[in-house]
């Protein structure tokens, strides 16, 4: 009961806090929330991050955090802590809206493996970065298996790979070509990364 009160007055004052950012020329968005362990405590010092914030944000002793100056449009919310597995949820931010989000993180196991990952960039056919394109990354051999990410306002991307095997990391944003790149993620204990460069070509009108 008293928890549910305190997130209730700090919704408040968030709300009050970014209230003014509503009323200027620009309807600004933010997505504000905490991050807990499974027993509902807070976590300190986790970076929760989205490709179409303005900057990644800390979260503070009670484990809050807030992302602000969003683009509207549908995102991918990231957490990361040491110790804990990385959690994403899937968000759609209006303009002029705040939105709560909160995160329950789970511990990682003592054998988790060496990260992996796969950097790299969008751009249409000028050269120019493409913003708020899906890259998803799939087994080869096993659909269940893999994750997905949008690029940021550089047209650039990261994403996290689940475990060692062969993927088709593939780019896809309306109007545009879509590309698909194949990777092999080798085993061993050593964290591993590969970067590829995606230029989607805009398509003709009456195109599919």
């Amino acid at each position: 009961m008293t928890r549910t009160y305190v997130r209730l007055v700090t919704w408040a004052v968030w709300t009050c806090i970014l209230a003014p950012c509503m009323l200027d020329g620009e309807q600004q968005s933010n997505v504000c929330g905490v991050v807990v362990d499974l027993f509902g405590n807070p976590i300190s010092a986790a970076t929760v991050e989205a490709p179409n914030a303005a900057a990644p944000s800390t979260t503070d002793g009670n484990g809050e955090y807030c992302l602000r100056n969003m683009s509207p449009g549908d995102t991918l919310i990231s957490v990361v802590y040491p110790g804990f597995r990385r959690q994403q949820k899937s968000v759609k931010v209006l303009g002029g809206s705040n939105s709560l989000v909160d995160f329950v993180l789970t511990v990682g196991r003592l054998g988790d493996p060496p990260s992996r990952t796969v950097t790299g960039i969008i751009e249409a056919a000028n050269g120019g970065p493409l913003v708020g394109v899906r890259i998803v990354a799939i087994s080869c051999f096993d659909p269940s298996v893999g994750s997905e990410t949008l690029s940021d306002r550089l047209g650039k991307f990261t994403i996290s790979l689940p475990e060692p095997g062969q993927y088709c990391i593939r780019s896809w944003t309306p109007r545009h070509t879509a590309r698909t790149e194949v990777v092999v993620v080798p085993g061993g204990t050593k964290p591993w990364t590969t970067t590829i460069r995606f230029t989607l070509r805009r398509l003709s009108p009456g195109s599919q």
